[in-house]
């Protein structure tokens, strides 16, 4: 099922308002690790997240990104964009990958277990 949300950020080039834009996402994976379909702005990422011994990680293999979340970072927007920021992705996909994570949350109640670190 298909789960469309509304993203924004500013950026240097737009600090006196903010840039939208709407994605989709479609969860593929109900399972450890999880995996979703985003697109936005005409791309589209394949995201996976999920744990291992030393905690979380995300990953987003068509742009060869992929970082560890440390606890708690699961459910904070800002914290997942800056993590794929750190790793190489731009500002403007890692927001939208964050929102899309944000959005399958709120939109699925059950699927608040996936971006817990204890339920993973």
């Amino acid at each position: 099922m298909e789960i469309t949300y509304r993203c924004a950020c500013l950026s240097y080039s737009s600090l006196s308002s903010p840039m939208e834009w709407e994605g989709i996402v479609n969860i593929l994976s109900h399972d450890n690790p999880y995996e979703f379909s985003v697109k936005a702005r005409g791309s589209i990422f394949h995201v996976i997240l999920g744990s291992y011994e030393h905690g979380l990680y995300i990953c987003v293999p068509n742009y060869n990104i992929g970082c560890d979340l440390p606890n708690g970072m699961t459910t904070d927007s800002y914290r997942i964009t800056e993590c794929l920021t750190g790793a190489g992705m731009s500002l403007i996909n890692s927001t939208t990958i964050a929102g899309a994570l944000r959005a399958a949350r709120w939109q699925y109640s059950h699927l608040s277990s996936i971006l817990k670190k204890t339920d993973l």
